[in-house]
């Protein structure tokens, strides 16, 4: 079986407050146009790494956090 698709999504920090409902319609848009559910990956960082992070739990799919920190032995 393949792999899920896996998603990266950034952007601007500072989202009004107003246009969270039409993004948060097209990011469940986009996810659900999958054919199974994915993982999103996000730095988690406020503004528009965070909306489509919620926007993914709540359709099911998995989230993996890409941190800024590096690797141990390295």
């Amino acid at each position: 079986m393949p792999a899920p698709p896996c998603l990266g999504i950034t952007g601007h920090r500072l989202i009004p407050a107003e246009l969270h409902p039409m993004l948060a319609a097209q990011l469940d848009a986009l996810f659900g146009g999958f054919a199974r559910p994915g993982v999103l990956l996000s730095p988690l960082a406020e503004g528009a790494d965070r909306l489509p992070a919620h926007r993914a739990l709540a359709g099911g799919r998995t989230l993996e956090a890409v941190l800024p920190f590096p690797r141990r032995g390295i």
